[in-house]
């Protein structure tokens, strides 16, 4: 299972293209709404260069989003997941050891929210519900 997540991490990033910042559905300050933290800020993906991330004081990444065109959705969508109601078409949540993602297509845009569930080195913690609140927070922006 680790190689099915790893070989579709790799070609998630070959095939996104990088996504500028500005133009993200979901801001700073929607985070610090949902996760209660203060003094968030965003910056391009230090690895992943499809989405932006959403940063803490420390630098710590609180969440990573995603927004890419329908079809680099439908190379997402093949990560072992569980379906979510209510948010967009095809919605799934998906988890890689401790960090979980909600992906979704809505309005010909293919979005993943993720962080992760416990403390990491580099990463703030956030709940799984938390991040559906996030997702949709970004869905409601399509």
């Amino acid at each position: 299972m680790k190689h099915v997540h790893s070989t579709l991490l790799t070609v998630i990033l070959a095939v996104s293209a990088p996504l500028a910042q500005a133009a993200g559905p979901l801001s700073a300050a929607e985070v610090e709404k949902v996760t209660g933290l203060s003094g968030l800020h965003t910056a391009a993906g230090k690895y992943d260069k499809t989405g932006f991330n959403v940063l803490d004081a420390k630098g710590q990444i609180v969440v990573s989003v995603k927004d890419q065109p329908a079809s680099v959705y439908e190379i997402w969508k093949q990560a072992p997941g569980q379906p979510v109601a209510g948010l967009g078409e095809a919605a799934f949540l998906s988890k890689t050891g401790l960090v979980a993602s909600i992906c979704f297509k809505k309005s010909g845009r293919g979005i993943c929210v993720s962080g992760s569930t416990s403390e990491l080195p580099g990463s703030a913690a956030v709940t799984e519900a938390q991040l559906m609140d996030l997702a949709r927070a970004a869905a409601s922006h399509l």
